[in-house]
């Protein structure tokens, strides 16, 4: 049995006390899984998250990621996060300093 499989997380979850926010594979059954609240919310949080991955593999880690073992993954994996993060507030800094357009202040 497979962690994916929807019986095999209900006792999984069930046991750890958490939420099942996957995706079902089943399309009548995400429709059923949109109906609730919290269920909705995860997913589009799921959504931010999964493009900044994307950043992130695509621009700060390497392709492919030259490292061989565990630990040196672990180690390029955590300069690549420090590079995104002060990219992203370089950015924030970047755009706080620029004045602003009257359409910008009207609004």
């Amino acid at each position: 049995m497979s962690l994916y499989e929807p019986e095999v997380r209900v006792i999984v979850r069930g046991k750890a006390g958490t939420f099942d926010a996957l995706c079902p594979r089943v399309p009548g059954e995400m429709s059923r899984r949109m109906k609730e609240a919290k269920f909705r919310k995860l997913q589009r949080r799921r959504a931010q998250t999964e493009g900044r991955i994307g950043v992130l593999k695509a621009n700060f880690l390497g392709q492919p990621m030259k490292a061989k073992s565990f630990e040196h993954r672990e180690l390029a994996l955590a300069w690549g996060v420090l590079t995104h993060n002060l990219w992203v507030l370089a950015r924030m800094r970047k755009k706080a300093k620029q004045p602003r357009t009257k359409v910008q202040q009207a609004a």
